[in-house]
């Protein structure tokens, strides 16, 4: 009976020590343990398909202050046939891109892990103190996430020339032989594509943010791509960690190749360490 009571025992205690085992946090990762923390709320911030539907349609640009103030979605753009979509309309509507939705997937599954709270936030509704306060995720270029414009005075790498066809990452403070920018064309040969990954403080320096920005909708799955696959992601950390093991803000722009909608052969053109 003694020895009965000894194995339930020992049975018992092997399985708390399996359950603990099993619910233990895994090793904490050197990105998603600071923007993805259980007391501190994460917004996700998808681009804003129909804005830049309205902007290719208009031939127009929209800073923050324009976005904010939504007088873009009522102007008027000449006449149009009754029953015709306006530029307008697309722009009211709230459209997002299938890299984005996947990207959203991911970081879901990837914040369950982490036991922490996700918030997805449509662009619209999203506030300055938002900004101040949590930590953020924003997925897509200033001209699709107006929200990026606020980070870029800090940023080296940043988005210009945006054309039909063709779209430039500025390197706004060249280094060695890098050059002044990278530009996208739609018509290159090569298909190449560029994404920026930003990992940056938040407005109110009580958190970070992650931006993720791209060329094309496949640039912008190139930068969601490196930072999601830790064996391209934890090398570059690696090269830029403090000697206390902390990792600094950064930049760094990828160059890839557009297959078929899909980032393939990624590589780093250029990084800085940002603090």
């Amino acid at each position: 009976m003694v020895l009965l009571v000894a194995l339930l025992v020992v049975g018992v205690r092997s399985a708390k020590r399996a359950t603990a085992d099993t619910l233990a946090p895994s090793t904490s990762h050197p990105l998603w343990s600071l923007l993805l923390r259980p007391n501190q709320r994460t917004i996700v911030v998808p681009s804003d398909t129909g804005l830049v539907m309205w902007q290719s349609a208009t031939g127009q640009g929209i800073d923050l202050a324009g976005y904010l103030s939504g007088s873009y979605r009522a102007q008027s753009t000449g006449d149009i046939p009754t029953g015709q979509v306006t530029p307008a309309d697309l722009a009211g509507r709230r459209y997002t891109s299938i890299v984005d939705l996947g990207i959203v997937k991911q970081l879901t599954q990837i914040a369950d892990t982490q036991k922490s709270r996700l918030v997805l936030s449509y662009a619209r509704d999203v506030h300055v103190d938002d900004l101040k306060e949590a930590n953020v995720i924003l997925i897509g270029a200033a001209v699709a996430n107006p929200w990026v414009e606020l980070f870029e005075p800090k940023m080296n790498f940043v988005f210009a020339d945006a054309h039909i066809r063709q779209y430039s990452v500025v390197n706004r403070t060249p280094a060695g032989a890098e050059p002044a920018k990278w530009t996208a064309n739609y018509d290159d040969p090569q298909h190449r594509v560029y994404g920026v990954v930003g990992f940056l403080p938040n407005l109110g320096g009580t958190g970070s943010v992650l931006i993720l920005e791209g060329t094309s909708m496949a640039g912008t799955q190139c930068a969601w791509d490196f930072v999601a696959d830790d064996s391209s992601f934890l090398p570059f950390v690696n090269r830029v960690r403090r000697p206390d093991g902390s990792i600094p803000h950064f930049q760094l722009v990828l160059e890839s190749t557009n297959l078929t909608g899909s980032a393939v052969k990624r590589s780093i053109a250029a990084w800085r360490v940002m603090d």
